[in-house]
């Protein structure tokens, strides 16, 4: 009873706001039942729709069921789900003929000047009137409809596209225009996967447009007009356009590279029977427009249909390939009836030991109520140690409880006390190397840009990689600046400060940035924070002070994906044995070559041309087996070593025994 007398209360100030706030008489606004579910029955529950002129305005979706093992079941938590549109509202109330007008404000007109855009207006007026017909999300005959609708104003359908056409384009790029800045701004980046394949697809549309008709539009210029008018709201987007700019530039780049590539590819499609699924394919596999494949064919008298849903199937198609490649088995224990696992790891990173007691075992799987041993997350590798004499091979989590997997199936039984004890040194390596993950995280997002964000992490003892969004490879120099500005945080001892805090405060004080590795569920996050550098939502082990640390060393950069670049790198103790293993090799080639390493990177470029000219060209003149250059480089052995590479085209670690092979040669060829 008390719920529904909430529901009616809401219904109540529904009704309210519509015929005292906003004016709407009552009888006539027009209320419509129904149902309204999420994509996956999670969560649903009955709908009122509340209409006028015919126009849904606003909603309120009662939440209250939810689908498990095909069997509704009441929601815990019960919710008004409002689709109160900040857009539709000022439509109503404004009369325009179309949401754009409103939402775009004088940007429309400005866009209508820059394209010379002349139209019929009482034509679109009543055209607007019935466009709501058009709605290809339910698989309807967008031609037939267009058809009925030509025929409802008395014009024919080729004079309606011709009006139409220009004007659906506008408002179509004027949408995809701020859908793209907003996004961009956010840290999104245009791509081949996820949501950043719908960007592409957006950005590609637009340019679809502007070339069918011929507009000179520039689409930096238009975000720019974007930004401007959202700045009363929204001031952020007018500090971001620089960033913007530059992603939209790198994108062109990349759709001009494709249609190069077109060309080509269309001219031998043409020849083919090109159907529906040929065109989806095109377009996913190369980026190539249908519009373009179409305009190509024409020239050839060759007429191709394109669906009206096109590019709705082209995101549906690419969801469910996202869909295949993330579906993977996962390996479930019976824990039901246990409690969350105590992390002691959290509280003090340097704790090895502790006695607990065993809740449960499982063949070789040890469940405890309390354990210092880290789980494999975030990126982290799991703890090694032992728990009494049985040696620990794994440590994992399922849900909230830690699972200890042993090398041999325990002695000890369930309700004993146990004493669990891990490996500090290799504690130490993953944590060292964890803080530096943070440490570039922050470091990338001051030097490259605030749309940096971390796509996925990997620490080991070894080595670490820290993968962030970036739209195109680094240079040396920007990655020098980015492990310069990490030793610099590191010298700067800054500490590192660890709470547990409620999810919403959390949100509040740091915002959404705090789920750089994706999203963090439960009512509590743990916070990382290193003060006005960076802060994380993340549960690995962490020192107390970036000091700890004591070095950072960016050992390579790759562009692993179209918006995902890769810093692999090691931090402290292993930075240094690396920086030692650099030092010995520039010796080494030295001692080969017996010459100072200042003059390293001349000699070995003098070695590989006179090795080319008497071992590849075969030209055996005497001048050519006698190594005497000697031009200075001020080169650090990192540098010394990245130059070599690059002249011998060989890794590292391969220069001391390529030169030996190429002194060699040399020497056999006299």
């Amino acid at each position: 009873i008390e719920k529904r007398i909430l529901e009616d209360r809401c219904i109540e100030l529904n009704f309210e706001f519509l015929t005292k706030i906003i004016g709407i008489p009552d009888e006539e606004i027009i209320y419509k039942e129904d149902i309204w579910t999420m994509p996956d029955f999670s969560a649903f529950g009955p709908c009122i729709e509340s209409f006028a002129k015919g126009l849904e305005i606003v909603n309120n979706v009662f939440m209250e069921f939810q689908l498990i093992d095909s069997k509704i079941k009441e929601l815990p938590l019960k919710v008004v789900d409002v689709g109160w549109g900040a857009e539709r509202l000022p439509w109503y109330t404004q009369g325009t003929p179309t949401v754009y007008d409103v939402a775009f404000g004088d940007i429309v007109p400005k866009f209508r000047q820059m394209c010379n855009l002349n139209y019929d207006k009482n034509l679109f007026l009543e055209y607007s009137k019935l466009a709501g017909y058009l709605d290809i999300d339910k698989g309807t005959n967008i031609l037939a409809i267009k058809k009925d609708i030509a025929s409802k104003l008395n014009v024919s359908i080729e004079h309606l596209e011709k009006e139409i056409g220009p004007l659906t384009a506008m408002y179509a790029i004027l949408d995809h225009s701020r859908t793209l800045m907003f996004a961009l701004c956010d840290g999104a980046l245009p791509s081949n996967t996820a949501g950043g394949y719908n960007l592409r697809v957006l950005y590609r549309r637009m340019l679809g447009f502007i070339e069918k008709y011929k507009w000179k539009i520039d689409i930096s210029e238009l975000i720019e007009l974007h930004a401007k008018y959202l700045k009363p709201l929204f001031p952020e987007l007018k500090e971001n356009l620089y960033e913007v700019n530059k992603i939209i530039d790198i994108e062109k780049i990349k759709y001009e590279n494709t249609r190069q590539k077109s060309k080509q590819i269309i001219n031998n499609l043409i020849k083919k029977d090109i159907n529906e699924s040929l065109l989806l394919e095109i377009y996913d596999t190369n980026g190539i427009s249908p519009e373009l494949v179409k305009e190509e064919a024409e020239k050839l008298n060759k007429k191709i249909k394109i669906p009206d849903d096109f590019y709705a199937r082209v995101a549906e198609l690419h969801e469910k390939k996202e869909q295949k490649h993330q579906t993977k088995k996962e390996f479930l224990l019976n824990l039901e009836n246990i409690p969350e696992t105590e992390a002691l790891y959290l509280k003090d990173y340097k704790k090895i030991e502790n006695k607990a007691k065993v809740l449960k075992i499982i063949d070789n799987f040890v469940i405890l109520d309390k354990t210092v041993a880290y789980p494999t997350s975030g990126g982290q590798l799991h703890d090694l140690g032992r728990i009494n004499d049985n040696e620990i091979v794994d440590v994992f989590k399922q849900g909230n409880i830690i699972v200890h997997k042993l090398k041999d199936r325990p002695k000890f039984k369930v309700r004993e006390e146990v004493t669990i004890k891990i490996d500090l040194e290799r504690r130490l390596l993953l944590t060292v190397h964890h803080d530096a993950a943070h440490i570039l995280n922050g470091a990338s997002k001051k030097i490259l840009g605030n749309h940096v964000n971390q796509a996925s992490a990997f620490k080991d003892t070894e080595k670490g990689h820290l993968d962030i969004t970036h739209y195109q490879a680094l240079s040396d120099e920007e990655i020098k600046k980015i492990e310069d500005l990490a030793n610099e945080i590191v010298n700067k001892k800054i500490p590192i400060i660890k709470n547990i805090m409620l999810r919403n405060d959390a949100e509040k004080e740091f915002g959404m940035n705090i789920y750089q590795g994706g999203a963090v569920p439960g009512k509590y996050l743990r916070i990382v924070e290193i003060k006005n550098f960076d802060v994380e939502a993340c549960g690995g082990t962490h020192s107390d002070n970036t000091s700890t640390v004591g070095l950072i060393k960016i050992i390579k950069s790759s562009k692993i994906s179209d918006a995902v670049v890769r810093l692999e790198y090691v931090a402290g103790k292993k930075a240094l044995e690396y920086l030692n293993k650099e030092k010995n090799l520039v010796k080494e080639l030295s001692e080969l070559l017996n010459i100072d390493k200042k003059y390293l990177a001349s000699r070995i470029e003098e070695l590989f041309d006179k090795w080319k000219k008497v071992v590849k060209k075969g030209l055996k003149d005497k001048e050519n087996f006698v190594l005497e250059s000697k031009v200075e480089s001020k080169l650090s052995d990192e540098e010394i070593l990245i130059k070599c590479s690059e002249i011998l085209k060989t890794q590292k670690e391969f220069l001391p025994n390529t030169v030996r092979r190429f002194l060699k040669e040399l020497d056999e060829n006299k």
